[in-house]
């Protein structure tokens, strides 16, 4: 924990802590409401920082002190905030100290706390707190923009509609595309055929299930364990628009199980399955981004975006414990005895957070 002192009440250090404000890359600086002391203005400072809506918090059931305070350190958990900046903290109250000395205890995150005035933080009782005093901007700055993310290339899908396809096996259809249809379309649908392949053969090449060990008989037909091929098709099919853009990605990718010795069955039931292309679209980060601004409550939210990303019923919805989520959040585990639901889903990057905070808030809630 930190303690910047700003005797001077400079403006320039508030409004450059302000531009480091990027929930996306892990660091949240927080304004608390003037004049209020209370620890439920505090919490609701911290889910405005977040980007959540605070208009409708006892209609979502977390208008409580001690619920609203789950739901800060949920959300602030999934998000993986590991800065954060809490600006006129010297009026603060003791309460709302305490609050957050919390907050930082249970989430490990590096705690900056600003202290406009030349007066001692004496009621924050440092003596048991590991933490530095600076006067120096520039010792909290650094490490802030250390934080700062990486600009990734949006790789995508070209979610443009794709015209009729061949009803033709998976092997064929590539050459088939190319004779029949007109060179820009044929393009767009070769162009996801090799992706995936190409997702199927890396995935193929890692492999270390017994499966699958190398070399692979060359009459096909051998069993694949069910969840690492449900990861690696569901993370491949994840942005796919169409139940046409589906259809060629995974017909890529028994071509790719073809090339290895493998023989990879889609299911007859495909056009009936659920998951994106077929019942749901892609989960951009524009959908994440929408989800948050509209649910404050984590697990309402986690819920949401996990029946966008699998379209899987209710009663499987509902019936999810939280320890169907992998760790990373990158892998939802489900149990279910219909066959049109695959039995692990690969989750998106865009849509990690919002099931980690869910996870964070029932573990927290049943505690």
């Amino acid at each position: 924990m930190t303690v910047l002192f700003d005797p001077l009440d400079d403006a320039t250090v508030t409004g450059t802590l302000l531009t480091r404000h990027n929930p996306a890359a892990g660091v949240i600086v927080v304004h608390p409401t003037p004049g209020r002391t209370s620890e439920t203005t505090l919490a609701m400072d911290l889910m405005d920082a977040l980007g959540h809506p605070t208009g409708r918090l006892a209609d979502e059931r977390i208008g409580g002190l001690e619920t609203l305070w789950t739901a800060v350190t949920a959300w602030c958990d999934g998000a993986a905030i590991t800065h954060l900046v809490v600006l006129r903290a010297h009026l603060l109250s003791t309460r709302q100290h305490e609050r957050l000395l919390v907050l930082w205890r249970t989430l490990g995150m590096d705690l900056v706390l600003v202290w406009h005035t030349a007066g001692s933080p004496a009621r924050l009782a440092l003596d048991t707190v590991p933490h530095r005093i600076t006067h120096r901007l520039a010792d909290v700055t650094d490490h802030l923009t250390a934080a700062a993310p990486t600009d990734r290339a949006a790789a995508g899908l070209d979610r443009r509609p794709l015209p009729p396809l061949p009803n033709v096996d998976a092997d064929s259809l590539r050459a088939v595309v190319c004779g029949q249809l007109p060179r820009a379309e044929s393009d767009r649908v070769t162009e996801l055929y090799d992706y995936g392949r190409a997702t199927a053969c890396r995935w193929l090449a890692d492999c270390d299930t017994p499966e699958l060990d190398h070399p692979a008989p060359i009459t096909g037909d051998v069993p694949v364990q069910p969840s690492p091929l449900s990861v690696m098709l569901t993370a491949l099919v994840a942005e796919s628009p169409t139940e046409r853009h589906t259809l060629v990605l995974l017909r890529g990718a028994q071509h790719g199980f073809t090339l290895h010795g493998y023989r990879l069955a889609l299911p007859q039931q495909l056009p009936h399955m659920v998951g994106p292309g077929l019942t749901t679209g892609p989960f951009t980060a524009e959908t994440a981004s929408r989800i948050r601004e509209r649910i404050a409550h984590p697990v309402r939210a986690g819920a949401l975006a996990t029946a966008l990303l699998t379209g899987v019923s209710y009663g499987t919805l509902v019936s999810i414990p939280i320890t169907a989520l992998t760790e990373t959040a990158d892998v939802l585990l489900l149990e279910s005895h219909r066959r049109t639901e695959p039995g692990a889903h690969a989750i998106p990057p865009t849509a990690r957070p919002l099931l980690a905070a869910a996870r964070t808030f029932q573990a927290g809630s049943v505690r």
